[in-house]
């Protein structure tokens, strides 16, 4: 059943695996440093797709009133924007 609480239980416990993996191979740092260059690739990763997403979600041809205005559409590039560069910061 749905509540707050079980929410926060839910989101606590996801944590758990990946705590207990990196506590598993910490003894082999190339698995640790691989899985963290991998996250730091993520936010490039979604360049293109972001970059699609936002020129749909914006087009009025082909969502119609279900479109973003201005405003959403200015908040969705300034994230996908801040995104992108954490990936390019992460590389650095």
């Amino acid at each position: 059943k749905y509540s707050d609480r079980n929410v926060v239980i839910l989101y606590a416990f996801e944590s758990l695996p990946a705590i207990i993996i990196t506590l598993i191979f910490s003894s082999n740092f190339s698995i640790v440093n691989f899985v963290l260059y991998l996250m730091s690739l993520s936010p490039l990763i979604l360049i293109i797709p972001g970059i699609m997403g936002g020129i749909i979600v914006s087009s009025k041809t082909l969502l119609g009133k279900y479109a973003y205005g201005k405003i959403m559409s200015m908040i969705y590039w300034v994230t996908l924007f801040l995104l992108i560069s954490s990936g390019i910061i992460s590389l650095i």
